[in-house]
């Protein structure tokens, strides 16, 4: 399929999602950035494409198509207090011109933290691009800078470390990028202070995503010469957690027609339940096990959902 067979197919899964919600193109590229302005969304999608790169339009078209393909409405009541928190972080982490780049986002596992990042990067494209940290890594510089290199489109690394990193480093410099790193707490002293000097020798911004135990490790003696990550490198920590208001907004998702006070009680029942039993995995169980959020309903569905966990 040549490119712009790829970005009309693009536009028509795009445009459907629009449809389907209910919102024109303006309010539309205002939800995605990523696709430009109202006037770029629609050129392209009419097919007129003379003045437009598609080298650099498609990559944006093809991760907002996916996303709204897979499913967005339902990610985004899984994430969204996570969405606004960390997109507020990452907005004021983008005007920043110093060494303080760095945003770490923590919080317990299925609080909905990587959820929100994939949302973002569909949300605004090639601007912010994403790799998962892994234990099989072993604190290697050499996996970690491949992996990024892997997210920049580079498929075959340099053998030498020192070559990835000066690959990399120019990557980074010709087009100011966000890499976000899932699993953060994966990385181990080595791998952070490559990202120190990534920090230090490249303008784009850094975000780490992971359990509580990433910020604990940065205050251990072994990761000394990384602790600046934590200090003045640091533009803000957004501490993600399963909260009434967390549990509301997704409960509103799931009853949009549901009275504010019934929104609130049923987020009070099941919010320490969820604590327990799977943070938010266990709300969307509740509710798909409830037809309306009569109080003994949810309180039923709670007991049900937590006698299977």
């Amino acid at each position: 399929m040549s490119d712009r067979q790829e970005m009309a197919e693009c536009c028509k899964v795009i445009s459907a999602y629009a449809v389907r919600r209910g919102i024109g193109v303006k309010k539309m590229v205002n939800e995605f950035p990523a696709l430009g302005s109202a006037k770029t969304f629609i050129d392209l999608r009419n097919g007129k494409y003379e003045g437009y790169s598609l080298e650099n339009h498609l990559p944006n078209y093809q991760a907002v198509a996916r996303h709204v393909a897979e499913g967005a409405g339902s990610e985004e009541r899984y994430a969204l207090p996570a969405v606004e928190a960390i997109e507020n972080a990452l907005k004021a982490v983008m005007r920043s011109w110093g060494l303080d780049r760095v945003t770490f986002v923590d919080g317990e596992s299925g609080t909905g933290k990587t959820t929100a990042a994939r949302m973002l990067c569909a949300k605004y494209g090639t601007r912010l691009m994403m790799v998962e940290a892994t234990e099989v890594w072993d604190d290697s510089p050499g996996a970690f800078l491949r992996a990024i290199l892997r997210a920049f489109g580079v498929l075959t690394a340099p053998a030498s470390k020192v070559d990835a990193l000066d690959r990399v480093l120019e990557l980074q410099s010709v087009t100011r990028r966000c890499l976000i790193v899932d699993e953060a707490h994966h990385l181990g002293p080595r791998c952070l202070n490559v990202l120190k000097t990534l920090v230090n020798q490249s303008p784009g911004e850094f975000c780490l995503i992971g359990i509580p135990s990433m910020w604990a490790k940065l205050h251990k003696q072994a990761y000394a010469e990384a602790r600046q990550l934590s200090t003045n490198r640091m533009s803000e920590r957004v501490a993600v957690v399963l909260d009434d208001r967390a549990v509301a907004a997704y409960v509103q998702g799931v009853f949009p027609d549901a009275a504010a006070a019934e929104i609130k009680a049923a987020a009070r029942v099941i919010r320490p339940a969820a604590t327990q039993h799977g943070n938010m995995a266990f709300v969307r169980d509740v509710c798909r096990e409830v037809e309306e959020l009569a109080q003994d309903a949810v309180i039923a569905a709670v007991q049900r959902v937590a006698s299977r966990k």
